[in-house]
């Protein structure tokens, strides 16, 4: 019997080998749009959105030109960048990674799409580092004490999100600008909260969504979130 005979035979009575999960391998168009449009580009209009309409009111009474600090703490941008930047991350961490986190569950958008789940780089893998690096979903429906519990850790991640951006861009920016002794005029100050602020959201968004649809999680089907 030849080796082709041989081979048909055992497929025959075996089946064909199972093709390999491309779920576990790449991403799909869908899910590329979710984390670096919806969660990219329209996170970062949202937040530059806000972030300028409340420059109007936060600066409305402030010396002119606008320093970067002053002796009042509630006065100057750079007070302003750093609690900013610190709350933006937060709320960044807690509402994109639960809303990531439902939509990889039930389906995305009105006809409930499928996002596909991509594969975390191996060194956020270990123990430690996947849990601080895990948004949790609290669309779920749970007793209330499991779901407080989730989202205090929640939170608490999510507070470790806003000192690591705190810390990587918002320090830096506040020391640059501070002793190159840059001002503002109003309306100066007005556009460059709105487009600072519009970038951080471009660029602190889509990892919280790649974080939670990475989530590998035990129940349910193994290749989705």
């Amino acid at each position: 019997v030849s080796t082709q005979s041989t081979g048909g035979l055992l497929r025959e009575e075996y089946g064909s080998p199972p093709k390999p999960n491309k779920r576990e391998e790449n991403m799909n168009f869908l899910t590329i749009f979710y984390i670096f449009i919806m969660n990219g580009i329209g996170a970062g209009i949202l937040d530059g959105g806000i972030n300028t309409g409340i420059s109007f009111g936060l600066y409305v009474s402030q010396p002119r030109p606008i320093p970067s600090f002053t002796s009042n703490i509630s006065e100057g941008y750079c007070p302003d960048i750093l609690v900013t930047t610190f709350v933006q991350a937060i709320l960044t961490w807690v509402i994109a990674g639960c809303l990531a986190l439902k939509d990889a569950r039930v389906g995305f958008g009105p006809k409930k799409l499928s996002l596909d789940r991509p594969d975390r780089p191996e060194f956020l893998k270990s123990t430690v580092l996947s849990r601080l690096t895990t948004p949790e979903d609290l669309f779920r429906k749970l007793p209330f004490r499991d779901w407080f519990e989730r989202f205090v850790t929640h939170t608490l991640r999510g507070l470790l999100y806003g000192v690591l951006w705190v810390a990587l861009v918002a320090t830096p920016t506040v020391l640059i600008m501070h002793f190159t002794d840059i001002t503002f005029s109003y309306t100066g100050v007005i556009v460059f909260k709105g487009v600072y602020f519009g970038i951080l959201g471009f660029l602190m968004t889509p990892p919280v969504a790649y974080l939670a649809l990475s989530k590998n999680l035990t129940e349910g089907n193994p290749g989705r979130v």
